[in-house]
């Protein structure tokens, strides 16, 4: 090897690690594993994406208390920035198939009833308009005033409108979920595959003024009260909203939200735990495992269970072992201590402080799934496993969520310096590593990735500055002469 080649400075956050799952309950384990090599995909995708589905099934039923007498509600916020291609959409009807199973059911076991109250009160409001138009022609102040007390008697005993339970949302405008919230008891589940929905509505895309509208989504996260006050219509009055989220959002399209400065100052940002999960598009196999029906059995069976539990006026409190809590309460040092000027977190303090939150939720909710897994129903007890489990998450969405911040702040030009040196590496691993490669040979393979030689040299000029790259220089050839780069021979390594 030249000695002259120093070791090049990474362009990015190195290796991310891999969702961990040592630890977690046996069934969920074998969901995230089975799911995985289905869609052949990492199982950091169903993992995510599981969690938020737990969350959901759960809401403003339980809480956990970390430091009391505060508590935590079990709202868990996922994005999973993954590119086109790369299977979102079946993961997610995969995750939720139990409760979009268990909608239906409810739906079924509701519509009697529904259609019964709804037919009264169109009758009612059928009679009430009767009754005024009656009272309207009337001359005689009596009867009058008989129609008058009849109208506010059956106004009384009209019942509330009812609708169909739904847990699920896609994309909804924030006046819209809060009315979805408000009749599924200020509770909801947020899912998209395609999340880019979700910013626009978030950014006030569809709302007469254009400005950001995040309130609901900010308040939904802690367990807040929601008042949202509308000119022509009654108010709507939420006493405490609960909302999960997933989302599911390409690295472009993140980006081009993350130049929304409301977003992260107003703390949007800090409530998603991230995930940036490595792809395999372009080394996939036509055929794949075929899903487990046990496996599939057991995780609807966990999530429906939780589901059909009641929900009540308070929330359960779950609390935490004594090993359990001291674990987290040195977690919470350690990430506090990582927020000091100079070190990890200092420039990401917004997410950083609410990571033990996080970290705390995800424990409550691996306990929910044992909990439901073993039916017993008394344990209101996390214990040290989930908590030593939920750590390690911690842990990882932390080195995801900087990755992700990186990636989210980095320009194009960077990306497209990646992208060579993935194609450089892919060269290698094919065995066809060359100590030189020509700008030429790049731009040939990088016809979508560069428009012209300009583009190609700024982004040379990144590698170069990096180490990766010598400097360019000409190499004679039988026409006009190549402009070539030597490799670092570091880089193979």
């Amino acid at each position: 090897m030249d000695l002259s080649w120093e070791l090049p400075i990474p362009l990015d956050y190195g290796q991310l690690p891999k969702f961990p799952i040592e630890g977690l309950p046996e069934p969920i384990k074998r969901f995230f594993v089975n799911g995985s090599e289905h869609c052949d995909v990492e199982y950091d995708q169903f993992a995510v994406t599981s969690l938020a589905a737990i969350s959901t099934s759960v809401q403003k039923k339980f809480c956990i208390e970390t430091n009391a007498p505060y508590c935590e509600p079990l709202a868990f916020w996922g994005l999973i920035s993954s590119p086109s291609g790369s299977r979102k959409s079946s993961v997610q009807a995969i995750v939720l198939k139990p409760i979009q199973e268990w909608e239906r059911d409810k739906r079924k076991e509701e519509s009697s009833e529904i259609k019964r109250i709804n037919s009264s009160i169109f009758a009612m409001d059928a009679r009430i308009k009767e009754l005024h138009r009656l009272s309207a022609k009337s001359d005689d102040p009596d009867e009058r005033k008989n129609l008058l007390i009849e109208i506010d008697e059956i106004e009384a005993g009209k019942p509330e409108l009812r609708s169909y339970t739904s847990v699920l949302v896609e994309d909804v405008t924030p006046e819209c979920l809060s009315l979805v919230m408000r009749e599924n008891s200020g509770r909801t589940g947020v899912f998209s595959a395609e999340g880019s929905g979700f910013f626009e509505m978030a950014r006030g895309r569809y709302s007469g003024e254009g400005t950001p509208q995040l309130g609901i989504y900010l308040k939904s996260y802690s367990g807040e009260s929601v008042r949202v006050n509308r000119l022509s219509r009654d108010p709507i009055s939420i006493d405490s909203a609960v909302m999960s989220i997933c989302l599911a959002v390409q690295p472009e399209i993140l980006r081009d939200h993350a130049r929304q400065k409301a977003f992260r100052y107003s703390g949007l940002w800090a409530r998603f735990c991230f995930s940036m999960p490595p792809h395999n598009i372009g080394e996939r196999t036509l055929r794949r495992q075929p899903l487990d029906e046990g496996v599939l059995s057991e995780y609807g069976n966990i999530v429906k269970t939780l589901l059909d539990l009641p929900l009540s006026d308070q929330p359960t409190v779950l609390r935490l072992s004594a090993e359990a809590q001291a674990l987290w309460d040195q977690f919470w040092h350690d990430v506090e201590h990582q927020m000091k000027e100079g070190h990890e977190l200092a420039s990401f303090r917004d997410w950083g402080a609410k990571l033990p939150g996080a970290t705390a939720r995800i424990a409550g909710l691996l306990h929910l799934i044992r909990y439901a897994y073993n039916q017993n129903r008394g344990d209101l007890e996390v214990g040290e496993l989930d908590m030593v489990s939920a750590i390690k998450i911690g842990f990882y969405f932390k080195a995801h969520t900087l990755a992700v911040f990186d990636s989210m702040g980095s320009d194009n030009m960077r990306d497209k310096a990646r992208g060579v040196l993935a194609w450089l590496q892919s060269l290698n691993k094919r065995g066809d590593r060359e100590p030189t490669i020509t700008r030429r040979e790049i731009q040939a393979s990088h016809q979508s990735r560069f428009g012209t030689a300009k583009e190609v040299d700024e982004a040379m000029s990144i590698l170069i500055e990096h180490g990766y790259l010598s400097h360019p220089f000409k190499q004679p050839t039988k026409g006009r002469p190549s402009v070539c780069y030597r490799i670092n021979p570091h880089f193979y390594k």
